[in-house]
């Protein structure tokens, strides 16, 4: 019968640096094969490693004991590859007979033996009856008519377990990605409305762009016409166009309307003085509400604009210029 599948190698002497503990094991133990203290033979290969299709884990490791370790606590393990330059060790599931050249390397293949001697058992056996070899366990039929079952399990049944194992890993691995999927899924889906949002966020600033481009084209067109006529409206006239032409007339000008005198003024008393010229003269007096007429005078300076809060009939005519304008009406 065959013993569990545990591999630990006598490899005491695997202390120290990695060069050391490899130079340990080669090339001096290169092809040999020893026994273990655990139903394993162990044997040797220096500068070969297994091929990488049969590579079930990697680690860091100081010597090859440590990896031969790990190799016996992975389920499905049946070889190690140690390369001491990288203190690497690599686990394998398969290919040990297909072992490839590498510098620095060295393998171990690990084999199970049985540890109970099948003579003893079939010796013992013959007492109670012809003991069968089953697939996965000895069993046979006992001289009281009892079926035994030494309980020993085989590499098809390890296998088994092994697979059993994985196929679990497997499902468990593919619910989580179901899962991740879902969310994926649902992350998408978020993902496609905020899309749609913006989209139509999109859609309403271009019509909002537009309708703001049609705005200011407008605008820029009420502004050139207000410019036209800005343009064509009569520009203020000073006192030289004003008289004489305008004596005794009305004229609409600086906000109000205007009875013009030439050479002639009011009279009463004033009541405000201002350097204004002669349209500056005339707006101010329609904006002051007490303001009723005004006399100016173009040759008095700080003193020209004269304002009057009476509308008194005009005086009589003087040498120097002088244009008398009594408010008639505001607009």
């Amino acid at each position: 019968m065959k013993s569990p599948s545990y591999a630990l190698p006598l490899l005491a002497a695997f202390a120290g640096a990695s060069r050391e503990s490899y130079d340990e094991i080669c090339p001096s133990k290169d092809g040999q094969t020893e026994p273990s203290n655990y139903g394993s033979d162990i044997t040797y290969y220096c500068g070969k490693q297994f091929p990488r299709e049969g590579l079930i884990d990697t680690s860091l490791s100081e010597d090859a004991d440590i990896c031969v370790t790990r190799c016996q606590e992975t389920a499905g393990c049946i070889g190690i590859s140690w390369l001491y330059q990288f203190k690497e060790c690599q686990l394998f599931a398969s290919g040990d007979n297909s072992l490839r050249g590498r510098r620095g390397a060295v393998s171990i293949v690990l084999t199970d033996e049985r540890t109970v001697d099948e003579d003893y058992l079939f010796a013992g056996a013959r007492s109670y009856g012809q003991f069968s070899i089953g697939d996965d366990y000895y069993e046979g039929q006992g001289a009281d008519g009892l079926t035994y079952d030494s309980g020993v399990c085989t590499d098809e049944s390890r296998r088994c377990r092994n697979c059993q194992k994985h196929l679990s890993e497997c499902e468990e691995a593919e619910e989580k990605l179901e899962g991740s999927l879902k969310s994926c899924k649902q992350g998408s889906k978020d993902a496609e409305d905020k899309l749609d949002k913006c989209r139509s966020s999109s859609k309403k600033l271009e019509q909002d762009n537009k309708d703001l481009q049609k705005d200011k084209s407008e605008l820029k067109k009420e502004s050139r016409e207000l410019k036209d006529q800005i343009a064509i409206l009569p520009k203020p006239m000073d006192e030289r166009q004003v008289c004489p032409a305008y004596k005794g007339m009305l004229m609409r000008q600086a906000k109000g309307t205007w009875k013009i005198s030439c050479q002639q003024g009011s009279t009463g008393k004033v009541y405000r003085r201002t350097g204004d010229n002669f349209n500056s003269c005339l707006e101010a007096c329609a904006k002051d509400s007490a303001c009723k007429s005004v006399n100016y005078w173009p040759k008095n300076g700080s003193k020209r604009c004269v304002m009057f809060n009476t509308s008194a009939p005009n005086g009589g005519s003087v040498r120097d210029p002088l244009v008398g304008a009594v408010l008639v009406g505001r607009y």
